[in-house]
């Protein structure tokens, strides 16, 4: 959309009742925080990713959890670039466009989330199993991990609930604008 069918949109908006949406400027910033978010998401699995190899490579990994963890990091990776396939937002973006735009990131956070609860899940089973003699024979060594191990597991199977909650508010939003969108004719 340019600048003239932009100018129309909002001589149409300014004609209409009730507050004007700001949902460009909305799907605008949530579109370079998404940006963000990938960056620094790709570049901690980069981070693992090459920790894991120079373990590997120095011998000071074992082989079976070098390859587990190379996999967790390539199914994570997948994974969340999986489900934001198609969720880019384009420069020139008409309101109703930049409403579905905010709705797919709603979703794709909530994936994440489901990602993110299986994902780290299997993960920490696995480090709590394989690795249960790694903190020693000090009693409340082993509790404390045990319990850290614990609290992680408990925040990974409810991520998608404290997600939806997250999110909540950012839904409510987006379905006032599209029910003001929609009684508006625009």
């Amino acid at each position: 959309m340019n600048d003239s069918e932009w100018e129309a949109w909002q001589a149409n908006w300014t004609s209409a009742g009730g507050p004007l949406p700001d949902v460009r400027a909305r799907a605008a910033h949530q579109a370079s925080r998404h940006r963000r978010a990938n960056v620094i998401f790709l570049a901690l699995m980069a981070c693992g990713a090459l920790a894991n190899a120079w373990a590997a490579i120095a011998g000071r990994a074992e082989p079976i959890s070098s390859w587990i963890l190379s996999l967790w990091i390539a199914a994570i990776s997948i994974g969340f670039m999986w489900i934001q396939r198609g969720s880019r937002l384009r420069r020139a973006v008409s309101p109703r466009e930049a409403l579905a735009f905010l709705e797919r990131r709603v979703r794709i956070e909530r994936q994440g989330a489901q990602i993110v609860r299986w994902g780290y899940s299997a993960c920490l089973l696995f480090v709590a199993i394989y690795f249960r003699d790694l903190f020693g024979d000090a009693w409340l060594v082993k509790l404390v991990a045990r319990l850290v191990f614990l609290a992680f597991f408990v925040i990974a199977l409810t991520a998608p609930w404290w997600m939806r909650r997250f999110t909540s508010r950012q839904q409510a939003e987006i379905d006032v604008w599209r029910r003001w969108m929609d009684e508006q004719q625009l």
